[in-house]
């Protein structure tokens, strides 16, 4: 006597009459066996739906059940919040399941799993990258950065002796004073801290028309203007 396999998970039975007795057979059904593609799940922290194929012989019940890993909160509750969801809950035989994960805010790892038949699938989501935040820009110690005056004007004559103009600023500024004409020239102060002075020299104009130069101090211009040479005059005032 021989028996056909049974390709069902349920068993089943039969009899057989073999000279007027009955004989009874039962047949086992195949076992249900599972297997999940992917059997684990490693997510970024962002929200997302991701898909598992479930292997299982058909005929063979299932259900899906999903579990998390308790969140403890700053108060020291502890928390599962339902941060992904399976579905279909259950159902028979070979099945996609749909799993669709929250975005994870916190920036610590969270695990779960979901037990379907006789596997486990795990579920990791990493949490959020922590951004450094940038060091705040330092003040600028030159922002109240002035000149006593913003100029001067002069004779033909120029200036023998120097001129100065105070530079006024934070105590950990640094000043630096460079005239853009060569008839300029800076004999003190060029550079230095906090307030100061600027001094100066301007050499004769030896042109019978007006003339100007600038000293670049930083950010600011100190202007100088120069009267012309009279051509009839056999000198000048040396004012500043």
């Amino acid at each position: 006597m021989s028996a056909q396999a049974n390709p069902s998970p349920s068993s089943r039975s039969g009899t057989v009459v073999v000279v007027g007795q009955t004989l009874t057979i039962s047949q086992a059904g195949i076992p249900c066996t599972f297997s999940a593609n992917p059997n684990t799940l490693t997510l970024t922290a962002a929200a997302q739906s991701r898909q598992i194929s479930l292997a299982v012989p058909v005929g063979c019940p299932w259900t899906a059940q999903g579990s998390a890993q308790p969140v403890v909160t700053t108060a020291g509750t502890a928390i599962a919040p339902a941060w992904f969801t399976v579905a279909p809950s259950g159902g028979s035989g070979p099945k996609a399941l749909s799993v669709n994960v929250l975005a994870n805010t916190s920036t610590s790892q969270r695990v779960g799993s979901i037990a379907v038949g006789n596997i486990t699938i795990a579920i990791a989501q990493s949490g959020q990258t922590e951004v450094a935040t940038p060091p705040a820009t330092p003040p600028d110690p030159c922002s109240s950065f002035q000149l006593q005056r913003g100029g001067d004007q002069m004779s033909a004559d120029g200036v023998s002796g120097d001129t100065s103009v105070a530079v006024l600023t934070g105590n950990s500024c640094i000043g630096t004073a460079k005239p853009a004409v060569s008839w300029l020239v800076v004999t003190d102060g060029a550079k230095g801290t906090g307030n100061g002075t600027v001094k100066y020299a301007a050499e004769p104009n030896p042109d019978t028309q007006d003339r100007r130069g600038t000293i670049s101090v930083n950010t600011k211009v100190f202007t100088v203007t120069q009267r012309a040479r009279d051509a009839t005059s056999t000198g000048g005032d040396s004012g500043g």
